[in-house]
């Protein structure tokens, strides 16, 4: 088989850590509980049970994200992680050949995810025998979330064969699934604005993974002549992953890059006139001189910024531009009226994009600050510094919040135009600012949590998006089946999530309005309960061994 040494010894080394074994049994009771508990009373698909359908639609979505979610963990790391321990160099003298590596990294990668997904496979069989789902509906839906974890963990190994830093290419990787899920939905509402244009809008609305799983449940708009979104997406993501695979291939077949020389001060003179004619360099000093250390900064802050931390400021800069954009875009919308989109559902549009930027991007931050430092080697070197654990935690906190804000700050324009428009008054705009913000200090925090208890970045990212991923997409379970569940129980949920409640800060319909306060307070209350623990972890790191 091509690539089975590959695919052997890491599927082996990924089923004998305990954290794969507890997160498979913790997959399988929840879908056992909710599976008995939704059961509908009937036994049968009736127009009494039309809520089985709902929640195909819900579970399918949620294992869409998972995949989404967890598939970076793996493959965003299989082939710089060799680098890092000095180990890629010698895959070139075996007997190996790049496809079989390339085609080895990509079936180990998924195989974990396969795992879960045939976990999951008895409920979706129990919605079919229900009636809630036809054969093709249920085939579309795996053949969708299968093609979605392929393309996820292909954009993982192009990323991780191109990077240097393990860290550096799971942030990547999950910041090009964000585009993945976000930009055709972007484009697709501008070029929707003319009725001419509907049918490229759809075929463009059907490359995110989320539009073509959506569709499948959905008919196709009335009047519209098109293929069903599920299907063009299947041939768009197979035509893109036989050209990823391909590129990696023939990225594999390239003799390892010799070691990157250290940057130095820039004393060319041609060359520091240039860089102090050029954005941003103008801006700070061009001659990268490093300056000492003032009292007040955090060495370890200092440290991840001067070793070009998340990839360096260029891609801070094309963060903020690619968010900017698409906050631009919003503006287009909510200012021209020239959408379907109501303001409301513009503002819910733009609340979904930041907490769901927030909610991919913080663990990813986060997920790998310790571990990185475990697997490099360097955290026994930590321990011999006068460093404490909560100058570690505080100094890698720094530098993700830096970088995630520098992403929020590109929605700015948006909200100056719902201020401008007087749509929401400053306080309503305040709570739904406090919500992102404190959901984004939960993601890092979850982060953190994985990165301190799991010795692995691959566990400590699915262990951390398995905390968020709870509060911001199972909370939503009552709100999609509101006939299950105790008026109670629902609120109690919807006070929970935090997409929900900054939107209900900013409608001006007349819907239900949540507490935002409560809700803030609650995931500081969380945020300060995880922080906690990851502090209690790393204080027993940094006791002396016995």
């Amino acid at each position: 088989m091509i690539g089975a040494p590959i695919i052997v010894r890491e599927v082996r080394a990924a089923l004998r850590r305990r954290w794969t074994a507890v997160a498979a049994a913790l997959y399988a009771a929840v879908l056992s509980v909710l599976l008995v508990w939704l059961w509908p009373e009937q036994g049968l698909y009736t127009l009494a049970a039309q809520s089985s359908r709902a929640l195909v639609g819900f579970f399918a979505s949620a294992l869409l994200l998972a995949t989404v979610c967890i598939a970076p963990a793996f493959s965003a790391t299989a082939i710089v992680s060799e680098k890092e321990r000095g180990t890629f160099d010698l895959l070139f003298h075996t007997l190996l050949r790049p496809q079989e590596l390339a085609i080895g990294k990509l079936l180990s990668s998924l195989a974990i995810l396969g795992l879960f997904a045939a976990l999951g496979f008895p409920f979706f069989a129990a919605t079919f025998l229900l009636g809630a789902v036809s054969a093709v509906e249920a085939a579309g839906l795996y053949g969708v979330i299968a093609l979605t974890a392929v393309g996820a963990a292909l954009i993982g190994l192009i990323l991780s064969a191109h990077a240097r830093d393990s860290h550096v290419a799971l942030i990547r990787a999950y910041a090009a699934l964000v585009g993945w899920l976000a930009a055709p939905w972007a484009v697709a509402a501008i070029l929707g604005a003319r009725p001419d244009w509907a049918a490229l809008a759809w075929h463009v609305r059907a490359a995110s993974p989320i539009a073509a799983l959506l569709s499948v449940l959905r008919p196709p708009p009335a009047g519209l002549v098109a293929p069903p979104a599920w299907r063009l997406f299947l041939l768009y993501t197979a035509v893109g992953a036989g050209g990823g695979l391909a590129w990696l291939m023939a990225r594999l077949h390239q003799p390892p890059a010799p070691p990157r020389r250290e940057e130095r001060v820039i004393d060319d003179r041609h060359e520091l006139l240039r860089r102090r004619f050029r954005f941003p360099f103008y801006l700070i000093d061009p001659q990268r001189r490093k300056r000492l250390l003032g009292d007040r900064i955090n060495p370890v802050f200092a440290r991840e910024m001067r070793a070009r931390a998340m990839g360096g400021g260029a891609w801070l800069l094309r963060g903020l531009y690619g968010c900017f954009a698409l906050s631009a875009v919003l503006v287009i919308l909510l200012a021209g009226r020239v959408s379907e989109f109501t303001p409301d559902q513009l503002k819910g549009v733009a609340v979904a994009f930041q907490i769901g930027l927030v909610a991919l991007l913080g663990p990813a931050l986060t997920a790998g600050a310790i571990t990185r430092e475990i697997e490099s080697g360097g955290f026994d070197a930590l321990r011999m510094t006068r460093l404490r654990a909560g100058a570690l935690l505080a100094g890698k906190t720094q530098v993700a919040g830096l970088f995630v804000l520098f992403l929020l700050v590109g929605a700015a324009p948006l909200w100056t135009v719902i201020h401008i428009m007087e749509l929401n008054t400053p306080r309503e705009m305040g709570l739904a600012a406090g919500v992102i913000l404190a959901t984004l200090g939960f993601a890092l925090a979850a982060g953190f949590f994985g990165s301190a208890w799991v010795r692995h970045s691959a566990g400590a990212a699915a262990l951390a998006y398995g905390i968020v991923f709870v509060v911001v997409i199972a909370t939503l379970l009552p709100h999609l089946a509101p006939d299950r569940f105790a008026p109670a129980i629902r609120r109690a949920f919807q006070q929970a999530n935090p997409l929900l409640v900054a939107w209900s800060a900013l409608r001006t319909d007349g819907g239900e309005r949540l507490d935002a306060v409560r809700h803030i307070q609650g995931l500081l209350l969380a945020t300060a309960l995880l922080g906690g623990l990851s502090y209690v972890r790393l204080l027993h790191r940094f006791a002396p061994d016995p």
